[in-house]
């Protein structure tokens, strides 16, 4: 799947989780940003486009509740396993640290 082939409500998803993996460890290391990089080109054809929606995912979700809660919305099978596989791509990126995988492991638990 490609990031097109999101509603913008689900890409939306994707940013905000995204930007709770990133910031669940305390860092973003120069790893997770390449990784981020290569995932963009990859699903989007351009990182800035992802940059984008995790932008507009902190407009949309200002907080961590906000982001899980909307965690909550994403029904399509399709959409779920695009996005855990792209959280669990950046979080390999470097090596996984605890904080990130409770997070991992939380939306394990809410999409199975």
């Amino acid at each position: 799947m490609k990031l097109d082939d999101l509603t913008h409500a689900e890409q939306l998803v994707l940013g905000g989780l995204l930007r709770l993996l990133l910031r669940s460890d305390g860092q973003f290391s120069e790893a997770e940003e390449a990784t981020l990089g290569r995932i963009g080109e990859r699903i989007a054809g351009d990182a800035a486009r992802l940059w984008k929606a995790i932008s507009q995912s902190a407009q949309a979700y200002p907080d961590d509740a906000a982001i899980r809660a909307s965690a909550k919305s994403v029904d399509r099978r399709e959409a779920r396993l695009m996005i855990r596989a792209l959280m669990e791509e950046v979080a390999a990126g470097d090596s996984i640290t605890e904080p990130e995988q409770q997070l991992l492991s939380w939306l394990h638990e809410l999409w199975r």
